[in-house]
């Protein structure tokens, strides 16, 4: 049999062993992993955020391999499109860097998820909690779920207490809610649940003049304290305007004087666009047309074109996102202006009106 000391000494051999396999857990003779977790430290500290992937680091590297194995060992193009050919790869690598390192930005990695994020997956994640707060409320935004799978995620996020304010907002700012099955399960609940008077608002807007008086009652019986609400029913859904409560009749107004800066859009983006229109056929025609008016030395003449249509559309994109964010703007100074002239208007009441009515 035996004795403790043999026990003692056993223990302390399987100490021995399990340490020395935990040291060697920690003891990383890969240099690479020096140089990957250093490029990763330093993007996190650029962008205050996770910096890059591992998969963002070793497409950083094939970059640099690809790229120098080629230049080492090809002639190095005299043409735009000639180095675009023979540095495709490289470039793809170097892409899906930028494209992992520009994940840190919100308003990026928001068109992400529009354009790359799937429903599925999504829907998912959401049921099973294994979503950020932020990437919650994004996905409610942006993406396309079906009229089951946003009652579903309604109600878990009822019954988990998770449906915040933002969320209740971002929910309502999804073009996808608004299919007949999703919107009469919401219309349902605007009533039952105690939603935020910005997220009414918003829904308001989209359900704009397609609320049948009914409703419409019983929405502001729930919410006749909030005078958002009273505000924008006047103004999206023309009701009550003559009521006794001038908030109908205000936001009925506001709306019918501030449909001129709709029209003003549309003949500053028809002016721009063909402005650069024109500019374009010029460039392109002297291009072709005068030879020697564009060097060879690196660039040829369709290089330019490129190019020129390329700086073209660029700036075109710049104008028509200044317009759409000038747009997008006014509605609140304009908003907040028209009810400040209003000298019988608490400014409690104004500031309630301008802040649940800025849907950005």
């Amino acid at each position: 049999m035996p004795s403790g000391n043999e026990n003692k000494l056993k223990q302390d051999d399987e100490d021995i062993k399990y340490n020395s396999l935990n040291d060697s857990k920690f003891i990383d003779t890969d240099p690479y992993s020096y140089f990957s977790d250093l490029i990763i430290q330093i993007l996190k500290n650029i962008t205050h955020g996770r910096g890059v992937s591992k998969r963002g680091v070793n497409a950083l590297s094939l970059f640099f391999l690809t790229s120098g194995l080629l230049y080492a060992h090809t002639v190095f193009p005299q043409t735009l499109i000639g180095f675009l050919k023979l540095y495709w790869i490289p470039l793809f690598f170097l892409l899906y860097f930028t494209t992992d390192v520009l994940r840190n930005f919100s308003w990026i990695n928001e068109g992400f998820m529009r354009i790359f994020g799937g429903k599925r997956f999504s829907y998912e994640a959401i049921i099973n909690d294994s979503v950020s707060l932020y990437e919650l409320e994004t996905c409610l935004e942006y993406t396309a779920f079906s009229a089951d799978q946003l009652i579903d995620i309604v109600k878990h996020l009822v019954k988990k207490n998770q449906f915040s304010p933002k969320s209740q907002a971002k929910l309502m700012l999804n073009t996808a809610l608004y299919e007949v099955k999703s919107i009469n399960y919401i219309k349902d609940l605007l009533l039952e649940f105690e939603f935020t008077t910005k997220a009414v608002c918003i829904f308001l807007k989209k359900m704009e003049m397609r609320l049948d008086h009914k409703y419409l009652d019983k929405l502001i019986e729930k919410y006749c304290e909030s005078p958002s609400v009273l505000f924008s029913v006047g103004k999206y859904h023309k009701y009550k305007i003559n009521d006794q409560n001038s908030l109908y009749k205000l936001g009925y107004e506001f709306d019918y004087k501030s449909k001129p800066y709709d029209l003003i859009m549309v003949p500053v983006i028809v002016i721009n666009v063909s402005l650069l229109a024109v500019f374009l056929i010029i460039a392109i025609t002297w291009i072709l047309l005068f030879e020697e008016g564009a060097p060879h030395n690196y660039l040829s003449r369709l290089d330019y074109v490129a190019l020129i249509i390329g700086c073209l559309l660029i700036l075109f994109l710049k104008i028509l996102f200044s317009l759409i964010d000038l747009k997008a703007t006014q509605p609140k100074k304009s908003i907040s202006k028209y009810l400040s002239d209003k000298k019988d208007l608490d400014k409690n009441v104004i500031e309630n009106i301008t802040n649940d009515l800025d849907f950005s």
